[in-house]
């Protein structure tokens, strides 16, 4: 069921940047719903889920968005999560972008194919690099 304005929790809507003007579902999301928000300050991502374990999950997205935006990854910001009784709800900015599998099936030229490879793989060593933060670790080294 896609998620419609008056469904977006007071708590959440408060910290929403700006005045919705749109609310629109995305494809993604096999385990929440996602929805693009379009506001006067910018784009934002809503995700809710509903029932276990799938509210869980969103519940550990949320904890490492928080964890991992201090490490200079290309990662969303969380803005605010909360959990409620029936569902959760986590609240993140929105990054432009595509998909490595979308960007091949258009792009025929080999020139423009190796770019899209170069660059998901810049993004790989990038995650690579990056130390874990301690409090992701979970008592592993």
């Amino acid at each position: 069921m896609p998620i419609h304005r008056e469904d977006i929790p007071k708590w959440i809507a408060e910290k929403i940047p700006g005045t919705i003007h749109s609310v629109d579902s995305l494809p993604e999301g096999g385990t929440s719903e996602v929805a693009l928000l379009t506001t006067d300050t910018g784009k934002f991502v809503l995700k809710r889920s509903k029932e276990p374990p799938f509210d869980e999950w969103l519940k550990r997205e949320a904890e490492v968005l928080k964890s991992l935006s201090g490490t200079g990854l290309p990662v969303p910001r969380l803005i605010a999560f909360l959990e409620e009784p029936v569902c959760s709800w986590a609240l993140m900015s929105f990054i432009e972008g595509e998909t490595v599998r979308s960007a091949l099936r258009r792009t025929t030229d080999p020139g423009g194919r190796l770019q899209i490879i170069q660059a998901f793989a810049e993004t790989l060593r990038m995650i690579h690099q990056t130390p874990v933060p301690a409090d992701l670790k979970q008592g592993r080294p």
